[in-house]
């Protein structure tokens, strides 16, 4: 059934029938893979390339490659024990094959190792045409109601299978399911990337929460598509079943859990080399940076920079003894903001060891608050410049949103009694922002108003952005005293803007159909006497 092929001094493991042809020089095309025109690249990142692959022109036929390339040395050392991914994939892929689990038909794979340690592995299995992601299908294809719950009995019963036969997928979202419609008009589904699977003798429970969990937080599925995913798994008749309702409630508990977990996962992306981020170190400078950005860009914005600074010309928008903030403008490009964190000091040179510089806090601060669904502006680098472990200076580079206000621009328009009604408006979008923020256990510790940036998307629709964030923290919840603090810093200073009545309203809107509307008089009162030590000319 399979063979070993040796081509250019590798070792390949082939299924009998494969014209082990293609696998010459197969390692250097791949490698090289915007070159070839049999190739065409899926996926390009530092882990793998995964590309289609048509080994003659003009043939119909394709194969889908995946090269998954050399890791570090803790990579290496990890892979003495444990299976590479290609051939983890490729024993799983067989096992599927065998128990009749749809999936692709593994037809070759390779290992090359120098020492004993991995280095490049290659995995080739058959192409499944015109099958898609079903995300992607479903983008594509505008189902009907009726044809869509088709689909979804067809992946829940598709699921079940997959679970009575022991296997627990550890990686079940939408991208790891093809689908595409038999002639017959019925659904076929496909299983891919199998090389974290596990194969038990016996599936328990919580690892068939975790999976199905994971599908359902990554695909298009309404609360009652959802429930019905669940009920059709279960194979129970009625949507009031006792077992529906305990099964359901534990999904729903894993997919907040994994939910959670991923935004974590995801705001610490921008620390890592990646396909959206880079990361540059020396002993005298750490570079992290968007791709699309590029490190001689932030070299040449902070030339500019410093240009401004000399120059003391209108794009320095703050000069103080901590921090000066300038506007850099590009041609045919956003202008953006640059805030330098000065040497204020040996004290602060020597605290920088134990923690982060206040500009890369305020980068990972400013993804951490995308992932989040927050808004702030787009941030495209951040640089540390240093002796050593010492850092004396760090510059934070964001986009500058030159059509935004500071939230108290607003407020004053809004103080005209005839704009009673946007006032009230505006209060409530700004009540509720706060509300989102504090329910995802943040916490900003330096929030006064001139740190909200509003824009106006159109009439009566605002956003807010937050800016200053390198004392913005993530917590597990939200105390009583940050809770009260962040409200008084912004009740401080707007005190003379907002009436009374109008800080009472924003409290409404912001603990309202909460517990927290019940401890009120207490909030009232913490609010006050914090305002009071925040602005001395504070008064109610």
């Amino acid at each position: 059934m399979f063979k070993d092929v040796q081509k250019n001094n590798i070792l390949w493991t082939v299924v009998n029938g494969l014209d082990d042809c293609i696998l010459e020089n197969l390692y250097p095309r791949l490698n090289n893979f915007s070159a070839s025109s049999e190739l065409s690249v899926v996926k390009n990142n530092n882990a793998r390339t995964a590309l289609f692959f048509r080994p003659e022109q003009n043939s119909p036929e394709q194969l889908f490659v995946k090269l998954y390339k050399k890791g570090k040395l803790g990579h290496k050392l990890k892979h003495i024990l444990v299976p590479s991914k290609a051939f983890s994939e490729w024993k799983k892929l067989r096992h599927f094959n065998s128990i009749g689990l749809p999936s692709p038909k593994p037809l070759a794979f390779s290992e090359r190792k120098r020492f004993g340690l991995l280095g490049e592995s290659c995995l080739l299995i058959e192409a499944i045409p015109s099958a898609l992601p079903i995300n992607k299908y479903l983008e594509k294809n505008n189902l009907k109601p009726e044809k869509k719950r088709e689909l979804i009995i067809a992946l829940a019963r598709f699921i079940k299978t997959l679970h009575d036969n022991n296997v627990f997928y550890r990686d079940l979202h939408s991208g790891n399911i093809l689908v595409r419609k038999k002639k017959e008009a019925d659904f076929e589904l496909f299983f891919i990337d199998l090389h974290m699977a596990a194969l038990t003798g016996k599936l328990f429970e919580w690892m068939k929460v975790k999976d199905i969990a994971q599908l359902l937080n990554s695909v298009f599925f309404s609360d009652a598509e959802t429930l019905s995913f669940i009920k059709e798994y279960l194979g129970v008749r009625a949507f009031d079943s006792e077992s529906l309702k305990k099964f359901s409630k534990k999904i729903a508990g894993k997919r907040d859990q994994l939910q959670k977990s991923r935004i974590n996962s995801r705001g610490k992306r921008c620390l890592k080399n990646s396909s959206v981020f880079e990361k540059k170190k020396d002993s005298r400078e750490t570079y992290h940076g968007r791709k699309d950005f590029e490190k001689k860009e932030a070299d040449r914005v902070l030339s500019l920079h410093a240009l401004n600074k000399k120059n003391n010309s209108g794009s320095v928008l703050q000069n103080s003894r901590k921090s000066i903030i300038t506007v850099v403008e590009r041609e045919a490009e956003e202008s953006l903001c640059v805030k330098e964190n000065r040497f204020i000091g040996v004290f602060y040179l020597l605290k920088n060891i134990f923690r982060k510089s206040r500009a890369m806090r305020s980068w990972i601060a400013a993804h951490r608050l995308l992932v989040r669904g927050i808004n702030t502006p787009l941030p495209f680098a951040v640089v540390e410049k240093k002796i050593g472990p010492l850092i004396f200076e760090s510059y934070f580079i964001s986009c500058f949103m030159k059509n935004a206000k500071e939230i108290n621009h607003y407020i004053t328009i809004f103080k005209d009694p005839g704009h009673k009604e946007n006032k009230t408006k505006f209060i409530k979008a700004c009540a509720e922002m706060f509300k989102n923020l504090h329910s995802q256990g943040i916490y900003h510790g330096d929030l006064k108003s001139n740190n909200i940036l509003v824009t106006e998307s159109e009439r009566d629709k605002w956003k807010f952005f937050f800016v200053d964030l390198d004392r913005v923290h993530f917590k597990k919840d939200i105390s009583f005293y940050h809770r009260a603090n962040n409200l008084a810093q912004l009740n401080a200073s707007i005190s003379s803007l907002m009436t009374v009545k109008d800080r009472l309203k924003f409290f409404r809107f912001y603990a309202g159909n909460t517990h927290l509307y019940t401890y009120r008089k207490k909030y009232y009162c913490k609010i006050i006497e914090i305002s009071k030590t925040k602005n001395q000319a504070y008064t109610m």
